[in-house]
């Protein structure tokens, strides 16, 4: 089972969302802000990240420059999550394979989240 850890300041979304991946048979982590995820990160080890990008204490941008900065961390598939549709550019930062706007579909998410760990 795949585990992907979802990183979300908004309890009710990341609620919402960590139930609609289990459904799909993923195992979910959780983290309510930057600083907590990248501590599961290296206690959970997961497969993949869904990324808020507006979070307190560590953003959702300099989360992915951690990350990249970790070689061992460094492969792992970034999903982010915005309420910004104004941003395509921002994301060809390394380490971010795929983005959505709030709100968004959870099978378009599940198809990225698929696509990602098939690569």
């Amino acid at each position: 089972m795949k585990k992907i850890l979802i990183v979300e300041d908004e309890p009710d979304l990341l609620k919402v969302l960590s139930q609609h991946l289990e459904n799909y048979h993923y195992q979910v982590l959780e983290a309510g802000d930057g600083e907590q995820g990248l501590k599961q990160v290296a206690e959970g080890k997961p497969d993949l990240i869904i990324l808020d990008i507006k979070m307190p204490k560590i953003d959702g941008y300099t989360f992915v420059q951690e990350l990249q900065s970790q070689k061992e961390y460094a492969k792992i598939p970034v999903i982010m999550l915005t309420a910004n549709e104004n941003l395509d550019s921002l994301f060809k930062v390394a380490g971010v394979s795929d983005y959505f706007t709030k709100p968004y579909q959870i099978e378009k998410i599940v198809a990225a989240i698929e696509k990602a760990l098939s690569t």
